[in-house]
């Protein structure tokens, strides 16, 4: 029991606060691991591929209620470093038909060289057309997966089962829409700004844990991109083809609304600290 307490201890200096029942299972699960060292990490990656809701106590930090205030009004900031998980991820700053030519030249990008449409000034050819032997055999084979992003829109989870929507303040270098699985942990500090309930994600103010949740988002990124560029075309079709653009405008303008919102906020606590500061 020693130990346990040691795993719980190591857990909470990080902010991970674990439900006691949860951690009791973890360690039995550990099995016939008794040095501190090997005990955390196992425990820890298990809490990492476990849903929040289940392994996090009741004294874990949360999300602040939903504001009562009018839209535009009111903003409050987290009280303590929230460990919450990813639900969703989606593109915001990017049309769908922009993300859907993203996912064209991406495939075109996983085919051999000799396979793939040719375009001016994309590649450089020899005297007769050809893909000069040095570049010939398979460009970006076995690199990772990913698309261009601009601002990405996350349904974030907390120990209680809230969901709230964030959007990137500013991008997020760990968050990649084909490379971040659904149950990924993040751990928000202290102060992030939650605007009109949607929290604001900056580098600086998020750590990105890792994880995810045991079931089918257990995918490879090839298998995420196939279902984005589904979605993608079915929410494309939905949309009569003048309507798509403005919908996408209005998205794009909700966000950069969010965000205003949040710099507004930023000033006035600057404003408020001031104030205290001279008076």
């Amino acid at each position: 029991m020693q130990t346990q307490a040691q795993v719980a201890a190591y857990l909470a200096e990080r902010h991970i606060h674990t439900s006691s029942t949860w951690l009791q299972t973890a360690y039995a699960h550990a099995g016939t691991l008794h040095s501190i060292e090997p005990l955390t990490h196992t425990i820890t990656k298990l809490l990492l591929q476990t849903d929040i809701t289940a392994s996090l106590g009741p004294d874990a930090p949360s999300f602040p209620p939903l504001p009562d205030e009018p839209a535009g009004s009111g903003f409050v900031a987290l009280r303590a470093p929230t460990v919450v998980q990813i639900m969703a991820i989606a593109e915001i700053g990017t049309s769908l038909a922009g993300q859907l030519d993203a996912v064209d030249a991406l495939r075109e990008k996983q085919k051999p060289i000799e396979r793939r449409l040719v375009r001016l000034n994309e590649e450089p050819v020899d005297a007769d057309g050809a893909q000069p032997a040095a570049t010939a055999p398979m460009a970006s084979h076995g690199d990772p997966l990913n698309l261009p992003k601009k601002t990405l829109r996350l349904v974030l989870q907390d120990a209680r089962g809230q969901r709230r929507f964030a959007i990137e303040q500013k991008p997020v270098a760990a968050l990649n829409l084909l490379q971040t699985p659904v149950g990924s942990k993040l751990l928000l500090d202290a102060g992030v700004l939650v605007v009109q309930g949607v929290v604001l994600l900056k580098t600086l103010t998020t750590v990105f844990l890792g994880g995810g949740l045991p079931g089918p988002d257990t995918q490879s990124a090839l298998t995420r991109l196939d279902a984005l560029e589904a979605d993608l075309k079915a929410r494309r079709d939905v949309l009569p083809r003048a309507e798509g653009p403005v919908a996408q405008r209005a998205t794009q303008q909700d966000a950069q609304a969010v965000r205003g919102a949040a710099r507004a906020a930023t000033r006035g606590r600057a404003r408020g600290r001031g104030g205290r500061g001279r008076s």
